[in-house]
């Protein structure tokens, strides 16, 4: 019984690697300036594609939903919501490094009552994100008191929620 066992899951893994071998991919079979290197963007050319959309265009960058998904936390349902309310295009701020946007409720509320500031560094890829529901601020990522967010983002963040922007701590 034993030596059938051994016998069996040798098989198995010889089976698994050589099923790993023929997946992976051929190293140097796709050379520069294949179909495969014009098929992915860089960032900044992604970027350049974004400004003038809505902020919800944010989500149409490959790996951003799912970090998105994750930072929201138990706030995903307000996240998506507030992601699709409308707002002014996607821009860069000062310094041309971070495009950011927002959307917020309609009038008379407006972003003091509900709304998202998103803002996204290309090169970086750092994800900055500020959640005002029910009127206040209920999630910003990175937390507001870390430093962590670029002073270039003082005055976008001012112009969406100046509540917001009293509670984060801008870096240089």
């Amino acid at each position: 019984m034993r030596g059938r066992r051994r016998d069996w899951t040798r098989g198995l893994c010889l089976g698994l690697l050589l099923s790993v071998a023929l997946l992976a991919p051929v190293p140097g079979a796709a050379g520069p300036g294949t179909a495969a290197d014009e098929a992915v963007p860089d960032a900044e050319t992604a970027a350049a594609a974004l400004l003038g959309q809505p902020v919800a265009a944010l989500l149409d960058v490959p790996g951003l939903p799912q970090r998105l998904r994750v930072l929201a936390g138990g706030r995903q349902r307000a996240m998506a919501a507030a992601l699709r309310l409308p707002g002014p295009p996607l821009r860069r701020a000062e310094g041309e490094r971070y495009i950011y946007g927002w959307g917020c409720a309609p009038a008379p509320s407006g972003c003091g009552e509900q709304g998202v500031f998103l803002a996204w560094e290309p090169a970086g890829e750092r994800l900055f994100t500020v959640l005002v529901d029910g009127g206040r601020p209920v999630l910003t990522v990175p937390p507001r008191a870390s430093r962590s967010w670029p002073a270039a983002l003082a005055g976008p963040v001012r112009e969406f929620n100046v509540e917001a922007a009293g509670l984060i701590r801008f870096g240089q």
